[in-house]
């Protein structure tokens, strides 16, 4: 398991895994940049990918609605697919990461968005 987000780390860790690679995560919170870095290296040394369902939106970067989830998971597997080549069905090439929230603070305001937000995810599973 290849856990960073720097495809310089990425690439050198890749050199020195033998077998299987999982590299966790790659994301669209900086645009497609670092998928255009990661998605080559997993590619050429047959590298699993945990992708994350967070994108460069402004408003909601981490994706907590279902519908957010999907869109951004739905973006994020045509551009692995299509754009860079990743097999769609090879054994744990793509798995989506639905996040549970860690704990916020406990602003009367925002609390009952952690739970809210663990249903979510339970539900863009099921998507």
């Amino acid at each position: 398991m290849i856990d960073t987000t720097d495809p310089k780390a990425v690439e050198l860790a890749l050199t020195y895994c033998q077998g299987k690679s999982i590299i966790n995560s790659i994301n669209l919170e900086d645009g497609e940049e670092k998928f255009a870095r990661i998605c080559p290296l997993a590619k050429r040394y047959g590298a699993a990918l945990i992708v994350g369902s967070i994108d460069e939106d402004k408003l909601q970067a981490q994706a907590f609605t279902r519908e957010r989830k999907l869109a951004v998971a739905e973006r994020s597997y045509k551009l692995l697919t299509e754009k860079y080549g990743i097999p769609p069905r090879t054994s744990s090439s793509i798995r989506w990461c639905f996040r549970a929230p860690r704990a916020m603070p406990t602003i009367s305001a925002r609390r009952s968005r952690p739970s809210k937000a663990c249903a979510w995810s339970r539900s863009g599973c099921r998507m």
